[in-house]
């Protein structure tokens, strides 16, 4: 699947609107009253944040466009030093305009931008693709400049470009009422004739070295000149082998105790991700969960982590319950849900707790390392000291039962 180019932001009325807008509105009483937040609720009602949110919303829209007027005809502007070398050349807009009976595919030319975004009412025969609209929202993606707007019956939807030097130098051998000439024009491989006006607009619009895509977020604010939306990613859940399900609690998803990970910025990556155990040899029984890291041997506050990496390395199990001396995850299930936990974490966190700090191998070296106990730090010691007990412990008993 193609990625979804990101679409940065000139102007949006609907962020002046709910919770965003009435924030917005709230953090500028602030700051023009010198209140703080609670004052600001206190003394002004809901209506008056609201009202206020409005006048930003307008106030923004005739910055926004003030400075695109500039940046079209060549000029700085309070939002930019930046100069546009084909400023003052003539504009194209191509997009839909919507009516209540039908929705017409259009390609027109405009001098400038205030005339390409004039909205005045259609009644006045100006030919204004916004004839009669408001212009609710501009932005950029990859370079392209896409406007929206909308009016009692209908909406407007376009593309806008300018010409380049070249394309202006071209559109000027048409006439003052922007007919080709008597003897017609040739032009991009082909002869247009007096009366193909229309496809030589058309021609010419998709012409991108005489007509290119403005850059205006890249050229003006110094945005990069191709940006894309993260793709949604399913995040793993779910892995079964032997008797035991695992499952994945991400921060903010409920836990079979009826808890919901915390998210602190000083635990290390997948810190409040739990790792849930289920026993599929009884009727899918709950039996224990643990943080993802403590299971891959990195703890913190002083807790003792379990280290899979070791306890693999060593043929050791893990005991997943006191409750019940046959729950135990060892040998070949021990090791996948290790592999599990390992490429679950680099696929949604990036990095391997204790990546950072050299105390974990992203390289395969892990078994190694777990080999050499002057390897593993304080806390995975611990771990494997204390599960070696355990080991010796329940293999003790297992013997005492022949």
């Amino acid at each position: 699947m193609e990625p979804k180019p990101k679409e940065r932001i000139v102007f949006d009325e609907d962020s002046y609107y709910g919770d965003e807008g009435a924030e917005w509105a709230v953090n500028d009483l602030m700051e023009r009253k010198g209140l703080t937040e609670d004052e600001v609720r206190e003394n002004f009602t809901d209506d008056e944040v609201f009202q206020h949110a409005m006048k930003l919303r307008d106030f923004d829209y005739e910055e926004e466009m003030r400075a695109l007027t500039a940046f079209f005809d060549g000029k700085k502007s309070d939002m930019s030093d930046f100069i546009n070398p084909y400023g003052g050349n003539h504009i194209f807009v191509a997009g839909s305009v919507e009516r209540w009976d039908d929705t017409i595919p259009v390609i027109t030319v405009y001098k400038d931008f205030d005339a390409a975004t004039d909205c005045s009412p259609s009644r006045f025969g100006r030919g204004n693709v916004f004839a009669d609209c408001e212009i609710q929202k501009v932005w950029d993606e990859n370079g392209t400049l896409y406007l929206a707007g909308a009016h009692h019956d209908g909406r407007v939807s376009v593309e806008m470009r300018q010409l380049t030097d070249e394309g202006e130098r071209l559109w000027g051998q048409l006439d003052y009422e922007d007919y080709l000439p008597l003897e017609g024009l040739t032009a991009m491989g082909k002869h247009y004739e007096l009366g193909d006006e229309k496809q030589f607009i058309h021609d010419l619009y998709n012409s991108p070295e005489l007509c290119a895509a403005p850059r205006y977020m890249e050229q003006s604010f110094g945005c990069p000149s191709e940006e894309y939306e993260k793709e949604e990613v399913t995040l793993p859940h779910e892995f079964t082998t032997g008797r035991w399900r695992v499952h994945l609690v991400y921060p903010g998803e409920p836990r079979a105790d009826g808890g919901l990970p915390k998210s602190e910025n000083e635990n290390p990556p997948c810190g409040d991700t739990m790792v849930e155990f289920y026993d599929t040899e009884d009727n899918g029984q709950f039996v224990a969960s643990f943080h993802m890291n403590t299971l891959l041997g990195y703890p913190w506050n002083g807790m003792v982590g379990a280290d899979l990496d070791g306890l693999e390395a060593y043929g050791f199990a893990y005991p997943l319950s006191t409750q019940a001396a046959t729950d135990w995850l060892e040998g070949d299930d021990l090791a996948k849900v290790n592999a599990f936990l390992k490429e679950t974490c680099k696929e949604v966190f990036g990095i391997l707790p204790g990546a950072d700090d050299g105390g974990y191998s992203l390289s395969g070296e892990a078994k190694e390392a777990a080999l050499s106990r002057f390897a593993l730090p304080e806390n995975r010691k611990a771990a494997l000291n204390m599960i070696r007990k355990l080991n010796e412990s329940r293999d003790s008993n297992e013997n005492d039962l022949f």
